[in-house]
Parts: structure tokens; sequence; C-alpha cells
């Protein structure tokens, strides 16, 4: 791969990484003969600010793209030249632009975590059309999430490169409370550090993202990830010993949880009644079992009274065969 750096005519500059990839099989372009290598480029700005306009050029700008993106490649463009073709070789080339894109991000995290969040894309960015311009923003956000995601590594001071599901991240409320010695105490695996993030938090944006569509995922240290406990009930929490003292037990668990051995890391349901799903507390007694009248959805009480509700359900969150 070639990368050099180039500006704009805004001044605004980009790197640009280039390669040749084997042509894509059973397919050819309409208007050109295609080798047995078919070249690709990808320009992404450099700075700390998400600036630039996106371009598809097929040696000049043809159509342009919602992304801070500009994809060079030999896409049969319209008769117009302001947009691109629908063909099976345009479509092919969607692919592996968007290949060559997940790998320049990959190695853009290696070298500039910070600075790489505000080039990954998110879904209110993406164009819902179904054009080739519209597949293109779509298979990169794909791409982001299948991965990106999965393959960066982020050089963590002490612990070398390390993947995303390595590394911890706290709960948003709890940004400016744990430090990252904090979230690695309680995780027990070093925290995303706070010089890999970006100002503007987009990062968590992201994060949510990838987790919402199958992608890689750090330890959620307080909300996103639910914290079992690991006890019975008693009148008043315990804290664990793993927990800074300053602060207070996730907002997930209930307060009436009580343990000695901290917190689970292990994901279990959320906690509702609309879902109606299983509770992430040990049980109670049968006084706090909601009654049905009380329930906005209907609550069916335990048959047996071996089965009694869990200490952080709410009015009728699960039915006698969940909890």
């Amino acid at each position: 791969m070639e990368v050099s750096e180039v500006r704009d005519p805004d001044g605004l500059r980009w790197q640009v990484c280039a390669t040749a990839v084997t042509t894509p099989p059973d397919v050819e372009p309409e208007s050109k003969a295609a080798g047995d290598r078919t070249p690709l480029a990808v320009a992404l700005p450099l700075g700390s600010a998400r600036t630039g306009n996106g371009h598809v050029h097929v040696r000049l700008p043809v159509t342009p793209l919602g992304l801070p993106l500009r994809v060079h490649a030999p896409f049969d463009p319209a008769p117009s030249r302001q947009g691109l073709r629908e063909t099976e070789w345009n479509d092919a080339l969607v692919r592996g632009v968007a290949d060559l894109w997940a790998a320049v991000l990959v190695e853009r995290f290696r070298h500039g975590p910070a600075a790489s969040w505000r080039m990954l894309p998110l879904p209110r960015e993406v164009k819902g059309h179904d054009d080739v311009v519209g597949r293109l923003e779509s298979t990169v956000l794909q791409r982001s999430r299948e991965q990106v995601s999965v393959r960066l590594r982020i050089d963590v001071p002490g612990h070398g490169p390390l993947k995303l599901a390595d590394l911890a991240v706290e709960a948003p409320e709890l940004t400016r409370v744990l430090t990252e010695a904090d979230i690695q105490r309680v995780a027990e695996c070093p925290a995303l550090p706070h010089a890999a993030r970006d100002p503007e938090a987009r990062y968590r944006d992201i994060l949510e993202d990838w987790v919402d569509h199958g992608g890689a995922e750090p330890v959620d240290v307080g909300r996103g990830r639910r914290w079992r406990c690991s006890a019975t009930r008693s009148d008043r929490w315990t804290r664990p010993s793993n927990w800074p003292p300053s602060v207070p037990p996730p907002g997930d668990c209930h307060p009436g949880c009580a343990t000695s051995r901290g917190w689970r890391t292990t994901r279990v349901p959320d906690v509702g009644h609309r879902d109606r799903r299983t509770c992430a507390c040990p049980p109670t007694g049968a006084a706090a079992w909601p009654r049905a009248s009380d329930s906005p959805t209907p609550c069916t009480p335990p048959s047996s009274p071996a089965l009694r509700p869990r200490s952080g359900c709410v009015s009728g969150c699960a039915p006698s065969t969940r909890c």
C-alpha cells in the first residue's frame, strides 16, 4: 500500500492510501478493459475536526459522499458523469473499496486512536438510497461494525496493543468519577485510555452502534453491562471490595443487593416491565411481588412459593416462568 499526504483547494490535508487488488472475477467494466489488478484508493482527512467533503472520483469528482471519505476507483460512471451506473462491476468495486477503507482505519487506530473515531460512520450519517453511492456508504458502515471493531488495536501503556474486548469503558455518568485505575480495578482489565478517546465523545456513539449490531465491545463498567449481585438480599447494600469507595453502586443493581465477591461482568437481561425479562438481583420476600393490577402489562404471580420476585424487579417485569 502506498501512503501519501495531499492538500485540497480548501487547504485541508488528506491521507491517501492507494493499492491494487485482484480484479473481481466474472464481472467486467462496461466501457474499458480490466487487467489482472485493479487500482483503488481512499483518502481520509487529517486534523482534529470531522471536516472535508467526501466524493467518489473516477479520475475527476463524479458524485458526493456523505462521509468524510474520498474514493478513487475505476467505477462505471453515468453518461453525464454526475453519478454511477447500476452495474455488477460497480457493486464489486464497492466491496473492494470498503475493505480497503477498513484496513486503513485499523492502521489509523494504531497511530492516532483519538482522531480515528470521527472517521467512523454512524447510521444517521449514511444515506438510505438504493443506488451505488448509498450501497457504498452502507457497506462502509457494515465494515466498521464487522471488521474495524474486531481488528482494531489500541496501545495501552504497560500492556501494549489491546483489542477492544480486552478494554473497559465506564458508563457515561461515571466519566468524571472513575479514574483509569478505578476502571481497571473494577473490570479487572485495562481501561480504554482517556488519550485514546475523542473530546466530543463520539466514541460512545460508535461503541453503542457496534454493540447493537454484533460488533466487538469493551467491558462496560456501570450501566451498559448488567452487574449481577452474587449473594442474597440484605437491608442495605454492601460495597464490593474492589469498588471505589467514593462511587455509588451501578444504577442497574438494586440497593438491596449485598455481596462479598464483588460485581460479576457477565451480561444478564435488562430490568424492565415492558419486555418482561428476568431481573438482575437475587430473590426477595414474597411481599415484593407486584400485583397484577399495578402492572401496565399482565403479571402472573409465581405458582410455587419457591419462585419469588427478584429485588431489581419493577412492577410486572417478569412472569412466573422467568423470575
